[in-house]
């Protein structure tokens, strides 16, 4: 629950975050480059690694960020999906972006 309370707490009142599967998430920030958005997760990840938990746990999150254009969503989810493993498998704690789908 802090987690999601942090993302909540560093987005905009029309920004979106949902249960996209088991511990995975999606967000939608509308009106926003691929750099702001990038700039925002990143802030997003420090501020879950500073969070303290009743033991010695460390919490880290791993994302995939796209621009849409004129992508359909099952598509865009297939790539933010494909970026999310991506940056769990270079690293656990790692944000991957990608400007174009």
């Amino acid at each position: 629950m802090k987690v999601v309370t942090t993302i909540k707490r560093n987005l905009r009142q029309n920004d979106v975050v949902g249960r996209y599967g088991g511990d995975e998430f999606f967000i939608i920030l509308r009106d926003t480059s691929v750099e702001e958005g990038y700039a925002l997760m990143e802030r997003i990840r420090h501020k879950i690694l500073e969070i303290e938990w009743e033991s010695d746990l460390t919490v880290t999150i791993s994302g995939g960020i796209v621009e849409v254009g004129s992508n359909e969503l099952n598509s865009l989810l297939r790539k933010v999906d494909q970026l999310l493993y991506r940056a769990k498998h270079k690293s656990k704690n790692l944000i991957e972006k990608e400007v174009s789908c």
